[in-house]
């Protein structure tokens, strides 16, 4: 949590001495991959799951290694082992289903399927599943992405959000209405290619436009140029 990765990865080689055990491993293999090892930590991962092939964690940190890898076939298998375990793991379910959406694989799947995921969103008590990914689902209602939204916020900010509010209320102005952009992906991405035109079409007279990155893009990137001057 500290991001102490090395002292991290120490101390969990020395509970593993002590004690074997899959769960320490796969704390390990997390330490491994957060330390830039993804080879370490994928055999971490995979020896995990071979000594205890019922941790749906340890298949479900192994299919999003392996997805990042470029291993997507045998990442969509861990996913599905991770799903069959947990039948509830909302981020197996949604990582699994948008792979599939990826691999152009169109075809009827009784485990990664997006009427699983909704009722499993439907029904869960909290989220760790970004519910910016529904937007690959057709079958999702308007009523799903805000629920899901909802649910994700409360799971991971709750305490923020029952908090007192960062700024104060906003206050009747006169003169032109301030409209703010904020993104991660103003740089070479889809969203900064559709909302670029948006930000020019603005009529400056009525409105003044900010934009607010909060990812550096890459050096000399067209699309963030292209924002900056829209």
């Amino acid at each position: 949590a500290q991001r102490e990765f090395a002292a991290a990865i120490r101390y969990f080689q020395r509970s593993l001495e002590l004690q074997p055990s899959p769960g320490v491993l796969v704390n390990l293999g997390f330490a491994l991959q957060r330390d830039g090892q993804p080879e370490a930590a994928l055999q971490a991962y995979a020896l995990a799951a071979q000594r205890e092939p019922t941790l749906a964690l340890a298949w479900q940190k192994l299919a999003g290694l392996q997805e990042e890898l470029g291993q997507r076939e045998a990442a969509l298998a861990s996913y599905r082992r991770a799903v069959a375990l947990d039948p509830a793991d909302l981020k197996s379910l949604g990582d699994g289903l948008y792979l599939r959406r990826h691999l152009a694989d169109w075809e009827p799947d009784e485990v990664l399927a997006p009427e699983r995921l909704l009722s499993a969103l439907a029904a869960a008590p909290r989220s760790d599943f970004s519910p910016g990914l529904l937007l690959s689902l057709p079958e999702a209602s308007p009523a799903a992405h805000l629920a899901a939204g909802r649910l994700f916020a409360r799971s991971q900010w709750g305490a923020l959000m029952d908090g007192p509010a960062l700024a104060p209320a906003a206050q009747a102005r006169r003169g032109r209405l301030r409209v703010g952009y904020l993104s991660a992906d103003f740089q070479g991405h889809a969203v900064a290619y559709l909302v670029t035109g948006v930000l020019a079409e603005h009529d400056r007279a009525a409105v003044e436009v900010f934009t607010y990155a909060y990812r550096p893009a890459p050096a000399n990137d067209p699309a963030r140029a292209a924002v900056v001057a829209a």
